[in-house]
């Protein structure tokens, strides 16, 4: 994979950030929001543009 993947932390639950940027840009949910092996959550999306989005929170 080439380019850029911007990631988005937040303090609390990510499920309506995640929600809401597939919905504004127009993309896909590629990984459900999820608890991670190393103890994170975290999901993605990829926008209209091709970009892929990794949102996450601790906890």
């Amino acid at each position: 994979m080439t380019g850029l993947t911007p990631y988005l932390h937040f303090a609390g639950t990510a499920r309506e950030a995640l929600t809401f940027y597939r919905d504004v840009f127009g993309g896909e949910l590629v990984d459900p929001l999820a608890l991670k092996p190393w103890g994170d959550h975290d999901g993605q999306v990829r926008d209209r543009f091709g970009v892929t989005w990794l949102i996450g929170y601790q906890g």
